[in-house]
């Protein structure tokens, strides 16, 4: 008996990952990150559109030099300086046409109440939530690449590659369920890999399920990716 819980202690110790370990990590070598991607936030205000500047403008003054990095089917997240705490920020924002669906702005408030109530090193962390005309809330910013693209850039995962971020995923997903919270739409492209390809982090809960918030889904509807 005592044998088997030593292999087994050892097994657990050889599978724990430690995103903070300085050894070379899955991908290290072959992709490095492309720095010509993380954008300038002092110069990019200029070349916001005007829906883009129209979205800012409604944003608390402690959010300055804005500058886009993204736009989806449902809204668009900025990059920001938070000039109270003195960091770099993101924000996520709903498009303004489709502010007046309840439906949308229920699962983007469930979303960023849900995941403000996480502290875990594999979930994107949600610092604020406000926006009367547009909401929107506050991530940390994160500089790495999606899971999504690291797998097309790689074409094919070697199996220590699969393991080492597999188990930061599932760790994720293990808190999540404890917490009652399933996130419904696991893929790639809502994995960011950060930190020089050490870190893993699980990001868009939109239509995750929480039973602390009230449901929005509908009868024979189907929510996620097919």
């Amino acid at each position: 008996i005592v044998s088997r819980i030593l292999r087994k202690k050892k097994l657990e110790a050889e599978l724990k990952i430690q995103t903070t370990r300085s050894i070379k990590t899955p991908f290290e070598d072959d992709l490095p990150l492309d720095k010509s991607t993380v954008t300038n936030a002092h110069n990019a205000s200029t070349r916001l559109d005007a829906v883009s500047q129209m979205m800012i403008a409604t944003l608390p003054k402690r959010y300055e030099n804005v500058w886009k990095i993204s736009k989806g089917g449902m809204g668009v997240v900025f990059g920001a300086h938070d000039k109270l705490l003195k960091r770099r920020v993101a924000i996520k924002m709903i498009l303004p046409s489709l502010c007046d669906d309840t439906g949308i702005i229920q699962r983007f408030i469930n979303e960023a109440r849900s995941v403000a109530a996480l502290d875990h090193p594999n979930i994107l962390k949600i610092f604020d939530v406000g926006g009367d005309q547009y909401p929107f809330f506050v991530m940390e910013y994160l500089e790495g690449i999606s899971l999504e693209e690291l797998i097309d850039k790689k074409r094919r995962m070697t199996s220590e590659e699969v393991r080492y971020y597999g188990l930061q995923m599932a760790d994720a997903f293990k808190y999540c369920h404890g917490k009652g919270i399933i996130h419904r739409d696991i893929k790639p492209a809502n994995m960011i890999v950060v930190n020089n390809f050490k870190l893993l982090k699980v990001l868009d809960f939109g239509i995750a399920k929480d039973p602390n918030r009230g449901g929005v889904t509908q009868m024979n509807v189907s929510l996620g990716s097919p």
